[in-house]
């Protein structure tokens, strides 16, 4: 794996909390956090019901949450969701 798009990016401390996550301040983790789990709490249970009505077990609900994301992470070209670089 190769990391051409960062070579740019000089290796110091501030490299891994302004330049790769700019905007992010105390205030925004806390709150991206919390709608982090604000969604999990939601989504867990739904698609686990989702999944026992159509007569499968609850682990493939939580399957069907994980997977999509995962596949969607890890085929990413760009250098953030907003853009594609």
């Amino acid at each position: 794996m190769t990391f051409e798009r960062w070579s740019h990016i000089p290796a110091t401390h501030e490299t891994t909390s302004r330049a790769l996550l700019p905007g992010l301040t105390g205030r925004t983790v806390v709150r991206k956090f919390l709608a982090g789990v604000t969604l999990l709490a939601i989504a867990v249970p739904l698609n686990i019901g989702y999944a026992q009505i159509a007569g499968l077990p609850p682990t493939a609900g939580l399957c069907a949450l994980v997977l999509p994301g995962a596949l969607l992470l890890a085929a990413w070209t760009g250098r953030s969701p907003g853009t594609r670089a």
